[in-house]
Protein backbone atom coordinates (compact mmCIF):
# COMPACT_ATOMS: atom_id res chain seq x y z
CA UNK A 1 0.00 0.00 0.00
CA UNK A 2 2.52 2.44 1.06
CA UNK A 3 4.49 1.97 -2.62
CA UNK A 4 0.82 2.76 -4.31
CA UNK A 5 0.88 5.65 -2.29
CA UNK A 6 4.02 6.88 -2.75
CA UNK A 7 3.93 6.34 -6.22
CA UNK A 8 0.69 8.13 -6.77
CA UNK A 9 1.99 11.14 -4.77
CA UNK A 10 4.73 11.77 -6.93
CA UNK A 11 7.72 12.06 -4.24
CA UNK A 12 5.96 14.89 -2.90
CA UNK A 13 4.43 15.57 0.05
CA UNK A 14 0.50 15.70 0.20
CA UNK A 15 0.27 18.09 3.00
CA UNK A 16 2.55 20.62 2.37
CA UNK A 17 3.77 20.10 -1.16
CA UNK A 18 7.38 19.79 -0.80
CA UNK A 19 9.69 17.18 -2.33
CA UNK A 20 10.55 13.92 0.11
CA UNK A 21 13.56 15.26 2.55
CA UNK A 22 15.82 12.86 0.75
CA UNK A 23 16.56 9.94 -0.59
CA UNK A 24 16.53 6.27 1.06
CA UNK A 25 19.68 3.63 0.46
CA UNK A 26 17.45 2.06 -2.23
CA UNK A 27 16.98 5.37 -4.04
CA UNK A 28 13.39 5.97 -3.28
CA UNK A 29 11.87 9.07 -2.06
CA UNK A 30 11.23 8.77 2.15
CA UNK A 31 8.29 10.15 2.92
CA UNK A 32 6.02 9.04 6.00
CA UNK A 33 2.49 7.09 5.88
CA UNK A 34 0.08 8.91 7.52
CA UNK A 35 -3.49 6.73 7.90
CA UNK A 36 -6.57 9.56 7.75
CA UNK A 37 -8.26 7.03 9.97
CA UNK A 38 -5.66 5.18 12.50
CA UNK A 39 -4.50 1.73 12.43
CA UNK A 40 -4.89 1.60 15.95
CA UNK A 41 -8.76 2.48 15.69
CA UNK A 42 -9.38 -0.14 12.75
CA UNK A 43 -8.54 1.84 10.03
CA UNK A 44 -8.14 0.31 6.63
CA UNK A 45 -4.23 0.11 5.39
CA UNK A 46 -5.42 1.02 2.05
CA UNK A 47 -4.46 3.82 -0.84
CA UNK A 48 -7.78 5.69 0.42
CA UNK A 49 -6.66 6.12 4.01
CA UNK A 50 -3.09 6.78 3.40
CA UNK A 51 -0.85 9.96 2.20
CA UNK A 52 2.61 10.76 1.80
CA UNK A 53 3.90 13.29 4.20
CA UNK A 54 6.75 15.09 5.00
CA UNK A 55 8.04 13.96 8.31
CA UNK A 56 6.95 17.46 9.78
CA UNK A 57 4.22 17.28 7.96
CA UNK A 58 3.25 14.14 9.46
CA UNK A 59 4.45 14.97 13.37
CA UNK A 60 2.08 18.41 12.27
CA UNK A 61 -0.95 16.37 11.51
CA UNK A 62 -0.44 14.17 14.79
CA UNK A 63 0.62 16.46 17.35
CA UNK A 64 0.43 20.13 16.31
CA UNK A 65 -1.44 23.13 17.80
CA UNK A 66 -3.52 23.19 14.62
CA UNK A 67 -3.69 19.20 14.21
CA UNK A 68 -6.99 19.11 13.70
CA UNK A 69 -7.28 22.15 10.43
CA UNK A 70 -3.97 20.07 9.46
CA UNK A 71 -6.27 16.53 8.99
CA UNK A 72 -9.07 18.63 7.37
CA UNK A 73 -6.95 20.37 5.06
CA UNK A 74 -4.99 16.91 3.74
CA UNK A 75 -8.21 15.18 3.46
CA UNK A 76 -9.76 18.04 1.38
CA UNK A 77 -6.71 18.45 -0.77
CA UNK A 78 -5.87 14.67 -1.48
CA UNK A 79 -8.88 14.20 -4.01
CA UNK A 80 -8.39 10.06 -3.50
CA UNK A 81 -8.83 10.48 0.74
CA UNK A 82 -12.17 12.67 0.10
CA UNK A 83 -14.58 9.48 -0.20
CA UNK A 84 -13.03 8.39 3.34
CA UNK A 85 -14.97 10.89 5.29
CA UNK A 86 -18.46 9.97 3.44
CA UNK A 87 -17.67 6.73 2.99
CA UNK A 88 -16.36 5.60 6.25
CA UNK A 89 -18.23 7.90 8.40
CA UNK A 90 -20.79 5.31 9.94
CA UNK A 91 -17.87 2.54 9.49
CA UNK A 92 -15.89 4.69 12.23
CA UNK A 93 -19.23 5.84 14.39
CA UNK A 94 -19.85 2.02 14.98
CA UNK A 95 -15.98 0.95 15.46
CA UNK A 96 -15.56 3.84 18.52
CA UNK A 97 -17.67 3.91 21.65
CA UNK A 98 -19.80 1.03 20.33
CA UNK A 99 -21.75 3.45 17.62
CA UNK A 100 -22.66 5.75 20.48
CA UNK A 101 -23.00 9.06 18.98
CA UNK A 102 -20.28 11.51 19.80
CA UNK A 103 -20.09 14.86 21.48
CA UNK A 104 -22.66 18.05 20.30
CA UNK A 105 -24.38 15.31 18.62
CA UNK A 106 -21.86 13.81 15.88
CA UNK A 107 -20.53 10.77 15.61
CA UNK A 108 -16.84 9.99 16.43
CA UNK A 109 -15.36 9.94 12.67
CA UNK A 110 -16.33 13.42 12.35
CA UNK A 111 -14.83 14.71 15.84
CA UNK A 112 -11.68 12.59 15.16
CA UNK A 113 -11.48 14.71 11.70
CA UNK A 114 -11.44 18.40 12.96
Amino acid sequence: MSVRSLKEANSICEACGEAAPFLKADGEPFLDMHHVLPLAAEGPDTIDNAAACYPNCHRLVHHGAEAASARLRLVDNVTRLKDFRAARAEQVMAVQDGGKVGGEGRCQAHNALE
